[in-house]
């Protein structure tokens, strides 16, 4: 039986601590596949951690919609480009998502044994076409291997 999930975003955390919100507006479909769920022993706090862990996550972004994207800490953006184009540059060449938040609920990514800052696991795909698409795809777990895929599709509407 399906269960919906309603959520008004979606929180992306990279290796450098970087946090990228998406609203809804740029989300065009998302997969989570849920492996395993932990509980921890915190010590110094005095209670259970939960955590669980994705075996696959999957996801496409609409890149043109600027208006649903924010920085957690616009120190990391790259001198000479706005915010906005920043956010574009770093989901569009990602390789390093640790986490996923859905409803302030944490989601660890699947990560690959090869590299403690790059996700051997981690697949993007950024397509831009003609017509003024411009999205990414994420598909990461174990059977994926590290690269980024960028392709042009040419449309011709006028025939």
């Amino acid at each position: 039986m399906k269960t919906a999930v309603k959520f008004d975003k979606v929180e992306l955390v990279f290796d450098s601590c970087e946090t990228i919100t998406i609203g809804l507006d740029a989300i065009r479909w998302m997969a989570m596949d849920v492996g395993v769920t932990e509980y921890r022993w915190d010590e110094r706090n005095r209670c259970m951690d939960m955590e669980k862990t994705l075996t696959r996550f999957r996801m496409s972004i609409d890149l043109t919609q600027l208006q649903a994207f924010s920085l957690s800490d616009p120190v990391h953006i790259e001198p000479g480009l706005t915010e906005k184009q920043y956010i574009v540059k770093r989901l569009a060449s990602t390789d390093d998502i640790t986490h996923v938040y859905v409803n302030g609920e944490p989601f660890r990514m699947p990560w690959g044994p090869r590299d403690m800052y790059q996700n051997s696991w981690h697949r993007t795909t950024r397509t831009n076409t003609t017509d003024g698409t411009d999205t990414v795809e994420y598909d990461i777990g174990e059977e994926n291997t590290a690269e980024c895929v960028y392709s042009s599709e040419v449309k011709d509407d006028k025939r």
